[in-house]
C-alpha cells in the first residue's frame, strides 16, 4: 500500500514518469497512468489485508509482479540493482505472496474452506 501512496501518487519522480512514458502503455498521460497504479496497488493491499480470497489475491499478485517487473527491466535494467526496489523488493513480495498462498485455506466446491489440517514434516499445525 505503501508503495502506491508514496511513489506513485503522493511524491512521483521524473524517472517513474519517464518509465511509463516509454512504455507506451498509459492513457491519457503518464501521470494519470501512475495514479491509476498507485490505487490498484493500494487495493490490493487492503484486499490482501481483509482475507477474503487469500489464495487468488495472491496469485494475482505474483502473476502482475512478474509481468511489470519483467516489463520495467526491459525498459530500464539499472532498476534490477536498485537497494530500494526491483529485484530484492520483488524476491521478497514474491516469498510473501508463496507464505499467503500456502497458508490460506483451500476453497472446495461447496463454498466451504477445507479444514484438513496444515502438515509438516515435524507433525500438524
Amino acid at each position: 500500500m505503501y508503495e502506491g501512496l508514496v511513489p506513485k501518487m503522493l511524491f512521483t519522480t521524473q524517472a517513474e514518469l519517464d518509465l511509463v512514458a516509454r512504455s507506451h502503455l498509459y492513457w491519457p498521460t503518464p501521470r494519470a497512468m501512475l495514479l491509476f497504479v498507485g490505487a490498484c496497488e493500494i487495493a490490493g493491499g487492503v484486499w490482501l489485508l481483509t482475507g477474503r480470497a487469500s489464495r487468488v489475491a495472491a496469485a494475482l499478485s505474483v502473476a502482475l509482479l512478474l509481468v511489470v517487473g519483467t516489463m520495467c527491466a526491459v525498459l530500464d535494467p539499472s532498476i534490477l540493482y536498485h537497494p530500494f526496489g526491483g529485484l530484492s523488493k520483488n524476491l521478497g513480495l514474491l516469498a510473501c505472496a508463496a507464505v499467503v498462498y500456502r497458508l490460506a485455506p483451500c476453497k472446495r466446491v461447496g463454498g466451504e474452506p477445507s479444514r484438513t489440517p496444515f502438515r509438516t514434516k515435524k507433525g500438524v499445525v
